[in-house]
């Protein structure tokens, strides 16, 4: 693993803390006037959130299995010139 993959991890961890933090600690939520979200909201909402990740998965492997059958995976470029 990269550090660049590890800072980015390390900072989407944190942001998901802080955005919990807002919701379910008392002195955050009485700050910010949120709500606690229930069992379904938080399911809808996690459900929601993996739809652009499957999308773009999906289409990375489309294009993969496009260049494979072309004959383009894996194969070196060739300098210009």
């Amino acid at each position: 693993m990269t550090a660049q993959l590890r800072e980015t991890m390390i900072l989407v961890l944190l942001g998901a803390a802080a955005l919990l933090a807002a919701i379910y600690l008392p002195g955050f939520s009485d700050l910010l006037g949120t709500e606690r979200l229930t069992t379904f909201e938080l399911l809808v909402s996690l459900a929601v959130s993996v739809v652009p990740l499957a999308t773009v998965e999906v289409a990375k492997w489309v294009l993969r299995r496009r260049d494979r059958s072309a004959g383009l995976a894996g194969s070196p470029t060739t300098p210009a010139g």
